[in-house]
């Protein structure tokens, strides 16, 4: 995909900023059978962007806010909603001349004792439109609702994330009284998930709960997380509940 963004800083303070962002976005999505071009599911799309986005600091932590409006456009050679009709043996409730608002909020609370922080994502969508899978929500992965192999979606959906962490400072090689890293950082959390039952999705809707450790190292040029997931709820053989654990490392040169 191609995207143009422009963003302009409308305000700022010693405790908050407000940003405005205006994003074009270009799709083109290619299907094959048998090194064939599968007309039907390849196709470009085009969609207009716009955000909000309002970041507030406080003594105890932040607030960090992001408001989405996004439009399907037929412009710049994308697919309209009218390319196939019931003549061509094709029909779809999805639309690609869609609108959809999407909410983004995270909070950082630090307790009392700094070395413990508490973190709460909460991600809605809303759409009147039925969507291509490309533009619904997905739910059921380390960095939604953890404890899914798979997940639930729809075009209206939401879920919150919760976290406690205990952030454990310089963690010392007791051989040689060496710093080993920086950080080490333990947290579990709390995860719900809900996406509403609609024409287009009734066996992959409804709603997932789980719990979630897990642990980050941190050193000046590397950061490792350790990731756990377990499920609450059981659902369909399609979904794929069960104990979910992800490795992610970064190094910086």
């Amino acid at each position: 995909s191609d995207q143009l963004r422009i963003s302009k800083l409308l305000t700022r303070s010693q405790t908050s900023r407000l940003t405005f962002a205006f994003a074009l976005e270009m799709k083109d999505s290619r299907s094959f059978f048998d090194d064939q071009l599968i007309d039907v599911s390849s196709y470009k799309t085009s969609q207009l962007q716009l955000e909000l986005r309002h970041d507030w600091l406080q003594p105890w932590g932040q607030l960090n806010t992001r408001f989405n409006y996004h439009q399907g456009l037929d412009s710049f050679g994308a697919r309209d909603d009218e390319y196939y009709t019931l003549e061509d043996g094709f029909e779809s409730e999805a639309r690609l001349q869609f609108e959809k608002f999407n909410i983004d909020s995270q909070l950082f609370y630090y307790l009392q004792n700094p070395a413990w922080y508490a973190s709460v994502k909460l991600y809605l969508q809303y759409s009147d439109d039925i969507l291509f899978d490309n533009d619904k929500l997905y739910l059921g992965s380390p960095y939604t609702v953890r404890g899914y192999s798979s997940a639930l979606s729809g075009s209206n959906a939401w879920y919150l994330r919760s976290d406690l962490t205990r952030r454990l400072q310089s963690v010392v090689n007791p051989f040689s009284g060496n710093p080993l890293t920086k950080s080490i950082s333990l947290s579990a959390g709390v995860d719900y998930g809900n996406v509403k039952c609609e024409i287009d999705n009734p066996d992959v809707c409804g709603e997932i709960y789980s719990i979630g450790m897990g642990v980050e190292i941190a050193d000046a040029n590397f950061i490792g997380r350790l990731l756990w997931g377990h499920p609450l709820k059981e659902t369909g053989d399609d979904i794929g509940d069960q104990d979910i654990f992800s490795l992610d490392l970064r190094w910086t040169l």
